[in-house]
């Protein structure tokens, strides 16, 4: 023996559907584990943007207000994924910012040598520097801070003056090949790495927002 329930749907058609109260249940206990998954997802962005100590009550009454009301059981969907991507957008600002004050210089790097790799440039007046041997990844690099503008330079690996055809060169019209490297001042760097970080939240911005839909396996009104 089956019990059954019946609702009301509205849509461009009216229908009547009936769902076994199995089913209703099991419907409303998955819709409530999404709600509250969808509320703690939010409650840790928020928290880790926010680093208040009232952050916490501040996302719930966000919540509150913002997206599910006390008097709805219902999300505004609308609303969470405006309030998620500006969050998102204040995560990846704060994220470009830590970045850059965690730059401590100009990395060179180098790999495949066996006793030892210097870098000299215009930027030492060619006296080589000692690069530091990273055993984790074998390779040598070391951080130097330098001025902006445009310095040549190479690299001496293992008492031998060459340059790494990876990456940028330049002739010097005297046979001589020197790889180049561009210093930005730190405002131009900052600047350049803010529009790339706007361009690629304007390209996840352009994606169509999508939500899934649970599949009720509704029974049409038997006429």
């Amino acid at each position: 023996i089956h019990f059954y329930k019946r609702f009301k749907y509205s849509s461009i058609h009216d229908y009547n559907i009936i769902l076994p109260v199995t089913q209703v249940t099991m419907m409303m206990e998955d819709d409530k584990q999404a709600r509250l998954t969808q509320y703690l997802d939010f409650v840790k962005l928020y928290t880790e943007v926010h680093k208040e100590n009232t952050s916490k009550r501040d996302a719930n009454l966000l919540w509150k207000e913002k997206i599910q009301t006390e008097t709805s059981e219902k999300l505004s969907m609308g609303d969470y994924m405006e309030q998620l991507a500006l969050l998102k957008t204040k995560k990846n600002l704060q994220n470009v910012k830590n970045k850059n004050q965690d730059d401590s210089g100009v990395e060179f790097t180098c790999a495949g040598a066996e006793k030892s790799v210097k870098v000299a440039g215009a930027f030492n007046n060619w006296e080589p520097q000692s690069l530091e041997y990273n055993s984790d990844g074998d390779y040598w690099a070391k951080s130097f801070d330098i001025p902006p503008g445009s310095y040549t330079y190479k690299y001496v690996v293992d008492g031998e003056w060459m340059h790494d055809p990876s990456k940028e060169i330049v002739d010097d019209g005297k046979g001589n090949v020197n790889n180049v490297i561009h210093v930005e001042d730190k405002f131009t760097n900052k600047i350049r790495q803010l529009k790339e970080e706007i361009e690629d939240l304007k390209k996840q911005q352009d994606k169509p927002w999508f939500v899934e839909s649970i599949d009720y396996q509704l029974c049409p009104k038997v006429h």
